[in-house]
């Protein structure tokens, strides 16, 4: 990580366009676009300046842009990226291509449930194919990790969900259904609400391991004593918590700049001023790195600095993203 920018992780939305449709997508797939090549490579130029730990290519599904998504990749080889990974949903993925796929330093792919229910997943049933695509990859020695998206469906499968990752020895990262995008339209029968979230993040906190099993949600601090000692002891404005517009970054294939790929607001362009300047001196961005900014009860909490809050659901149930996270239980 550069000193001096801050900045850990830039995903770069190469493509919405997408072979899936996900019930909690972020992304807009209205307007099939695939970034140009020309932009993109500016902008892997211009991000290697801020020398970010990762660069991850995501879309949309960026395997259907498979020749650019590879240019791409081995042009940012040769520069001060210490990670580049991919974002698939890996229904693409053949023995061929699999070979390809060890340019990436980790590919992420995502998972709903070991146990479906027709309608009842985000995504269409297609576990046999991830499961096969997961051995296939992990045959060839390609570094993985699999992301399940909580919801009150596969909460209760939440220990076979984690013993199938187990099983095959692949580290597996939690995070909540964020009511943004195409998420907006689920119902209180499908996320989480304040206290099924405490649940939930209490029961991944119990199976939490360094190396294996992680959990993405800021709140996970208010359940976990090492991190509420952490906080409770730092003398830092912001020491863990939500990363956007802090450590993370996201640019969509229209070149709109979000502090995360949850929070759809867009704060500058990068076809109108620089990637280094927009990170370095966008006033949401610098707004966003002093928690003193946020309200409700986010503002007033003593472990302000090492949550915040999610900024993402904050703004999707509000319309601001400096308002208090309504899903906090304390």
């Amino acid at each position: 990580m550069s000193e001096h920018s801050g900045l850990q992780i830039l995903e770069l939305e190469i493509t919405n366009k997408c072979n899936l449709d996900c019930k909690h997508c972020y992304v807009d797939k209205k307007n099939p676009k695939t970034m140009d090549k020309k932009t993109l490579f500016r902008l892997i130029d211009e991000a290697n300046q801020l020398e970010p730990h990762d660069l991850i290519f995501t879309g949309g599904e960026p395997l259907l842009e498979k020749e650019l998504l590879f240019e791409a990749v081995n042009y940012a080889k040769g520069k001060s990226f210490k990670r580049i990974g991919l974002l698939t949903n890996g229904l693409l993925i053949d023995d061929n291509l699999a070979d390809q796929l060890k340019i990436f330093d980790i590919i992420q792919l995502s998972i709903d449930d070991v146990s479906y229910q027709e309608g009842k997943g985000y995504r269409p049933n297609y576990l046999s194919k991830l499961d096969s695509v997961l051995k296939l990859l992990k045959g060839k020695n390609i570094p993985l990790k699999i992301q399940c998206t909580i919801n009150k469906s596969n909460l209760k499968n939440f220990s076979k969900i984690l013993e199938y990752a187990k099983s095959l020895e692949i580290p597996i990262g939690f995070n909540r259904t964020s009511p943004v995008g195409s998420a907006c339209s689920l119902d209180r029968k499908v996320i989480l609400q304040k206290e099924e979230l405490k649940e939930a993040l209490e029961l991944i906190n119990s199976n939490l391991d360094p190396i294996m099993v992680k959990c993405s949600d800021p709140l996970t601090v208010l359940i976990n004593k090492d991190k509420k000692d952490f906080t409770l002891e730092s003398k830092k404005c912001i020491c863990g918590g939500c990363t956007a517009g802090i450590a993370g970054c996201y640019v969509s294939v229209e070149g709109e700049v979000y502090a995360c790929a949850l929070l759809r607001v867009s704060v500058a362009n990068i076809n109108k001023e620089s990637l280094v300047n927009i990170w370095n001196d966008n006033a949401i961005f610098c707004k966003l790195r002093n928690r003193n900014n946020l309200k409700g009860k986010c503002n007033t909490c003593k472990f302000r600095a090492g949550c915040g809050g999610c900024r993402a659901t904050a703004n999707g149930l509000t319309g601001d993203m400096f308002e208090e996270d309504s899903f906090c239980w304390i």
